[in-house]
């Protein structure tokens, strides 16, 4: 069968990085052979020695005039429809890209003056902030959903090896310590085949995966982070609302979305 070599040129920033990713896991069934690489005159070689089919794709964050202009306009209208949600109790707000990333600050400053609960899946550009830069934020925010790795780059903790088995990881409770002096009543982490972790100041909670199998990881966070909101607005219990997470993303990568 003949091999495609995937050559892609590479934007800093994590969004960009995140899509290969995703671009990743989508192809990987069908093809023979995928190799990212931000060298692109190194890929091109090693495509060419494997006598594979190149097929170039170039992902770039820098940020053209057109697309400026086009962040004001969709930054003004969503203010404006900010207006129409003055009597809801809740906002979810999913991970904020590309020209959406910088209305967060609007929403949660919104939310705080019409007393709007808040549930935030941190991501996108959020994560290109300091914690300090987004304290500022996370202040007006309720409930914060983020995995380890994005937990990691924003406060600097890394997850190091523990020998000894626990369930919550003495790192990544201190991750969860720094967001909640921010954050007002709960942060979640999640873990990949780990599980997942709640802490609301006062007690953690641990709830694992949902024994499935994987396919693929695309929507898998939003899956998870949605379903949370959803059954604590519907009253639920932290525990059974992240037991309840837990299987609804664990059937979110039995399958490609």
């Amino acid at each position: 069968m003949k091999k495609t070599i995937y050559v892609v040129k590479l934007g800093g920033k994590l969004y960009v990085q995140s899509s290969l990713y995703n671009l990743y896991q989508a192809t990987t069934k069908d093809i023979t052979q995928a190799c990212f690489f931000t060298e692109e005159d190194r890929a091109i070689k090693m495509a060419k020695k494997a006598r594979g089919e190149v097929v170039r794709l170039t992902l770039s964050d820098e940020d053209s005039e057109e697309e400026l202009t086009k962040v004001k306009e969709e930054r003004d209208n969503a203010i404006n429809d900010f207006e129409r949600l003055k009597h809801t109790k809740w906002i979810y707000c999913a991970p904020l890209n590309s020209i959406h990333g910088c209305i967060l600050e609007d929403i949660t400053d919104f939310a705080d003056d019409n007393d709007i609960k808040v549930f935030c899946n941190l991501g996108g550009r959020a994560l290109e902030r300091s914690l300090d830069e987004l304290s500022k934020i996370l202040k007006h925010v309720n409930i914060i959903s983020l995995n380890t790795q994005e937990a990691t780059r924003i406060t600097g903790i890394e997850q190091k090896y523990c020998k000894k088995k626990k369930l919550i990881n003495d790192d990544v409770k201190e991750m969860m310590k720094k967001f909640k002096k921010y954050v007002k009543d709960l942060v979640i982490i999640t873990d990949g085949a780990k599980g997942a972790y709640a802490y609301d100041g006062d007690k953690f909670y641990y709830a694992p995966i949902f024994p499935t199998k994987r396919v693929s990881s695309l929507g898998a966070g939003d899956a998870f982070a949605s379903t949370l909101c959803a059954s604590l607005i519907k009253g639920k219990d932290i525990l059974t609302a992240l037991e309840r997470a837990s299987i609804n993303s664990g059937h979110v990568v039995t399958c490609y979305n």
